[in-house]
C-alpha cells in the first residue's frame, strides 16, 4: 500500500474511532496509529464481541478503576451501561471519565489524563 494511502486511512481511522477531535490527529498521532495498526498482535475483533467482557471480569480479582474518554468510541452513549457492568462485578469500581475526548484519551487529554492516572495510583 503506498505510504500516502496508509497516513489517510490512518487518518481516517484516527478521526472515526480513536479521537473525539479531529484536529487531533496529527502527524505523530498518525504515525502511532500506523506503527499500533501494523505490529498488533492482539485480536482487538475479539475483544467487542458481545458478552465478551462479562465473561472475564468475574475472574479478575484485581480492584478495577476505568479511566474513559467521555465520547470514547467503545461506550458512548452506553458509558453507564459499562460503569454498571464493572460495578455488577466490584462494587467499588471507580470510573473517571474525562470530558471532550475520545478513545485515545492518554493521547488527546494527556495533561488531564496523566493527572488522573497519578491519582489513580496514588503517587
Amino acid at each position: 500500500m503506498p505510504a500516502e494511502t496508509l497516513a489517510a486511512e490512518s487518518r481516517r481511522n484516527l478521526e472515526l474511532l480513536m479521537l473525539h477531535d479531529p484536529a487531533k490527529a496529527d502527524g505523530v498521532a498518525i504515525y502511532m496509529q500506523i506503527l499500533n495498526t501494523t505490529r498488533a498482535k492482539t485480536r482487538s475483533r475479539d475483544m467487542g464481541i458481545a458478552g465478551a467482557l462479562s465473561n472475564v471480569l468475574p475472574k479478575v480479582r484485581t480492584p478495577l478503576t476505568g479511566i474513559w474518554g467521555e465520547f470514547d468510541s467503545t461506550t458512548y452513549p452506553y458509558i453507564q451501561e459499562r460503569i454498571d457492568l464493572f460495578r455488577a462485578i466490584q462494587p467499588d469500581f471507580e470510573m473517571n471519565i474525562i470530558p471532550v475526548a475520545g478513545h485515545w484519551v492518554a493521547y488527546e487529554a494527556a495533561d488531564v489524563f496523566n493527572q488522573k492516572l497519578l491519582e489513580v495510583l496514588g503517587s
